[in-house]
Order: C-alpha cells, then sequence, then structure tokens
C-alpha cells in the first residue's frame, strides 16, 4: 500500500489530498491566510491524522517551500502535467487560472510538459480579478458565464486589476445597468414550456435547469433568466409561475410566490 500527501499552497487557496494506491481517500481545502505556512501545517495534520506512519509528502505552489518537512518539492506546471495525465490521459493543454497568475502549459502524447506561457507580472485574468471584477458587478464567479452570454460588452481600457474595478464602477455610476440572475419555478411543466418559447422568441439569455436540491416547486424544472433589476417581473406567468428567486451564488433570494390558481 503506497499512501502519499499532496499540498498546493497557492496565493488564495491552500488544497491537499490524501491518496492511497492513486485514489483520493481525503480532501483539504482552505484560504491561504497571512501566514501560508500556517494553512499547509494544518492540511499536513489533517490529512495524515490517524495513520500509522506519516506518509509521503509532495508540496507545490508558490508557498512550497516556506516549510522545511516536504519529501519533495515540485513547481505547480509540473504537477498540472502529472494531474492532466492521470484524470484524462488525452489531454494536450492545461489552463490554469490561479489567484496571482495564469498559465497555458502544452503536454506530449505521453502526458510530458513540452511547453507553456504565463503572466507573472499583473493580476489581470487571474482568479482574482475575476473575484474583484464579478464582487463589482454583484455577481459570483460561477454566474459570469450565464449573466455575460449574449450581452453587448461595454469597453474597459484597462486591464489592470484595480483600473479596471474603478471603471466597472464607474460604468455603472453613469447608469450602464447591471444584469442579474433570477431563477424560476413553476407549478407544472406548463409554465416551464410557455416560459421558454416566450424567451426565445424575445431573444433573452436564460437556461432550463433542474431545481436546485434546497428549493421546491411543483415542477422538477427551473429556468434561470438574466436579465436587468426590474425586467424580471413582465416574464411572471399568472397561474403557471409558482416563485421568483433572485440568484448570488449558491444562495437564493425568495422575491415573491404565487398561489396555484384553481
Amino acid at each position: 500500500m503506497t499512501v502519499t500527501v499532496g499540498i498546493d499552497s497557492g496565493s488564495t487557496a491552500t488544497k491537499g489530498i490524501l491518496l492511497d494506491d492513486g485514489v483520493i481517500q481525503r480532501r483539504f481545502l482552505c484560504p491561504t491566510p497571512f501566514r501560508p505556512a500556517d494553512a499547509i501545517v494544518e492540511a499536513w495534520e489533517t490529512l495524515r491524522a490517524g495513520l500509522s506512519e506519516p506518509p509521503f509528502l509532495t508540496l507545490t505552489g508558490y508557498g512550497r517551500q516556506l516549510v522545511d518537512f516536504a519529501d519533495k518539492q515540485v513547481t505547480e506546471i509540473s504537477c498540472h502535467g502529472l494531474g492532466a495525465r492521470l484524470l484524462a490521459p488525452q489531454t494536450r493543454t492545461v489552463i490554469d487560472i490561479g489567484g496571482q497568475d495564469s498559465k497555458v502549459i502544452q503536454l506530449d502524447e505521453a502526458g510530458n510538459l513540452t511547453d507553456f506561457l504565463m503572466n507573472d507580472k499583473c493580476a489581470a485574468g487571474t482568479g482574482r480579478f475575476l473575484e474583484v471584477i464579478s464582487r463589482t458587478l454583484g455577481a459570483s464567479v460561477e454566474q459570469l458565464d450565464s449573466i455575460t452570454d449574449g450581452i453587448e460588452p461595454h469597453a474597459i481600457t484597462s486591464m489592470c486589476t484595480v483600473f479596471a474595478e474603478s471603471e466597472v464602477i464607474s460604468l455603472r455610476s453613469a447608469g450602464v445597468p447591471p444584469v442579474t440572475e433570477y431563477l424560476f419555478l413553476f407549478h407544472s411543466t406548463v409554465g416551464v414550456v410557455r416560459m421558454r418559447k416566450a424567451l426565445q422568441a424575445a431573444g433573452m439569455t436564460f437556461r432550463v435547469k433542474d431545481i436546485p436540491r434546497q428549493l421546491r416547486g411543483g415542477c422538477g424544472l427551473c429556468i434561470y433568466l438574466s436579465c436587468e433589476p426590474g425586467e424580471e417581473q413582465r416574464w411572471i406567468l399568472p397561474g403557471q409561475t409558482e416563485a421568483l428567486f433572485r440568484v448570488a451564488g449558491d444562495d437564493y433570494q425568495l422575491l415573491a410566490q404565487f398561489p396555484q390558481q384553481a
């Protein structure tokens, strides 16, 4: 039996796993604190807890050299290549959007690293950039695809995270409307079909999906609609719409409920 631990000390998050004969048995995830070494120690103690012998430890990430008890230290670029080869052997390109840099990694047919590019001078286009901009828009990173699908973009002149955030705030102050995502529940499938047809005819941005686990409705399907605040009201179907929610990441704020008509 081969038991190993891998810990990635990233700029915004510290991740770790315990592998037993190549199978993930334990996981660890926490925000990287002011002292990244503290998170590395916490991950190590959590992942090896209860084991009779210390497992082999490999460290990666920008904080990999902050502790001296690792058996091996590997760059995250090499780790991405090895991980891609393990999880998806046909992978030839890996894109890593990290907290403070982004990387594009090229692999050959054997999964070996052949080339890579990265931006290590600026946070533009990194995970931190996406977090800042999505927060300014009042959305989550997970919502960026849905709230921008089919929306006419507004140009910003700077890709610097700080200056781009200022421009987005200025655009909103100038009256450029933010886009909000709403969730509609229905009493029956008939409501889903009617609203979907109406939204398609109007060219609106929407998704039909299964109801989130934490919600309940008369129909197992729901519709996510991206629109300007206030516009969602026109899509309420009397007798068909059961409830209306505002979406904020994994949270759903109930805005209105509508009883089923006899």
